[in-house]
């Protein structure tokens, strides 16, 4: 690999990288990026918060963390070992006013809270300027900052205040963008109402036999939905719903359910694309910087699709050279687009390839992503440049026995905990046994059949130690 794809970022930058002290604000979820969370179950909030809590491997000396949920002392303890983190010096702060088992997402009316002002201005109030690190930095955020010394620069927090980032995670303004610039995407259009989603489910359905309808503000995979003539497909990458056209289900049925469940609150468009089967989906991560001329490639890898993301393979495996150049090439357009919009921060951009050879196009995310903490994790324990030497490989939501030091234990007798630089093995992501008995795991090998020969010992361990509960 290239190594500019890994370079390291300056140190003076304030948004999405680390600072000598900085707020660490875990917002997933918010109302700009999800839209309602009126039918979030309570498995959904859990899966939100665990998500915010990657942002914990940035975390450094002094450093503040603002979380829906409580990180246990183990967790915390054994990342902070591994990264050589203090964690006597770390400040947390949580939602005020909360139930010990409630998951209290920070959405606006949380992050506006006085109660939660005061306690970060007082905790603030030591340090001249501070770093912030939002997992989304919305309008939110950007209001939540007016209050705190910090590096940003005004123009910036302007362009953030004004919803700047979060036109940058609309799919209607994706395509947009996409159609003026020339950059590949599946064909399709925005959607306004229900009587247009009739006709233009009905206009490309035959294109491949099946469509997919998107929500204009969600995330993961959720709010996607397929539609297709093929009644032997169930699940559909990339969607967390398939619907079948038959004739007791005709399109008509299908497209006044599909605008009931997914048109209200925020979300008043729809995109309707043709839906292919794909061999492959990939993502980009970047950097965009107020002080830099151009964005800086950070990483790109496969996505786990299964059938929404579910983990990533880094460096891809997946695209020959013609295709990897024509991601990368078209990457840079779309996270230039954004750093001319004036937004500063991570950026995520995801394309596929369909089983006739077409790299298309998906959505951009102007925010920090599932990659971004395993890059960081990445060059801090392998290297700056760690793609050129190793395989990654992550999958999310995997059962485990009931006690982390256990399984940490059982890691290390099988020599495949990574406790240092530049060892191969497994490092704990995420965990959150305390609710879903679930992991999210990072397998370091050099090369790709050392990797998945690491993860396939490491998944016998897991099993065994749901097995020995």
């Amino acid at each position: 690999m290239n190594k500019l794809l890994t370079k390291e970022l300056p140190s003076d930058v304030s948004i999405g990288q680390n600072n000598s002290r900085k707020i660490i604000i875990g917002n997933v979820d918010g109302e700009s990026l999800v839209g309602d969370i009126s039918r979030h179950t309570p498995e959904m909030f859990a899966a939100a918060s665990i998500i915010a809590n990657r942002l914990i491997w940035f975390v450094e000396d002094h450093d503040i963390l603002l979380l829906p949920y409580p990180v246990s002392s183990e967790f915390l303890n054994y990342l902070c070992r591994l990264m050589k983190v203090d964690p006597g010096t770390v400040k947390h702060v949580l939602p005020p006013k909360r139930d010990p088992y409630e998951t209290k997402l920070l959405r606006y009316d949380v992050l506006s809270n006085h109660e939660l002002l005061a306690e970060l201005q007082h905790l603030t109030n030591e340090y001249k300027e501070w770093g912030v690190l939002a997992y989304y930095h919305d309008r939110a955020v950007a209001e939540l900052t007016e209050s705190i010394s910090t590096r940003i620069h005004p123009n910036v927090n302007e362009f953030l205040l004004q919803g700047g980032s979060e036109v940058l995670n609309s799919k209607t303004e994706f395509r947009r963008i996409a159609a003026s610039h020339g950059i590949p995407v599946p064909p399709g259009y925005n959607c306004y109402s229900q009587s247009e989603l009739f006709k233009l489910i009905s206009d490309w359905i035959d294109q491949t036999g099946s469509v997919i309808v998107k929500q204009d503000v969600n995330a993961g995979g959720d709010g996607n939905i397929v539609v297709t003539k093929d009644t032997s497909i169930k699940n559909s990458k990339g969607a967390t719903e398939t619907l079948h056209i038959t004739e007791e289900n005709c399109i008509e049925d299908i497209t006044r359910y599909l605008w009931e469940r997914l048109i209200g609150y925020r979300n008043n468009s729809l995109v309707v694309e043709v839906y292919y089967q794909t061999l492959a989906v990939f993502y980009s991560e970047y950097h965009i910087g107020r002080r830099e001329l151009k964005p800086t490639l950070l990483n790109f890898g496969d996505m786990r699709m299964e059938p929404v993301w579910n983990g990533f393979e880094i460096p891809t495996v997946s695209m020959n050279a013609y295709s990897l150049g024509e991601f990368i090439s078209n990457s840079t357009i779309l996270a230039d687009i954004a750093r001319e919009r004036g937004y500063e921060g991570n950026i995520n951009i995801d394309a596929f390839l369909t089983i006739d050879g077409q790299l298309l196009f998906s959505e951009i995310n102007g925010r920090n992503g599932g990659c971004s903490h395993i890059h960081h994790v990445a060059q801090k324990l392998y290297g700056v440049n760690y793609a050129d030497h190793y395989m990654i490989l992550t999958r999310n939501k995997i059962k485990v026995g009931p006690d982390f030091q256990v399984l940490l234990r059982m890691l290390e007798d099988e020599c495949l905990l990574v406790q240092g630089r530049e060892q191969e093995g497994v490092i704990i992501l995420a965990e959150d046994i305390g609710r879903t008995d679930t992991i999210e795991y990072m397998v370091v090998g050099k090369g790709k059949e050392r990797a998945l020969a690491l993860e396939e010992r490491a998944l016998v361990v897991f099993d065994r130690s749901v097995e020995s509960c």
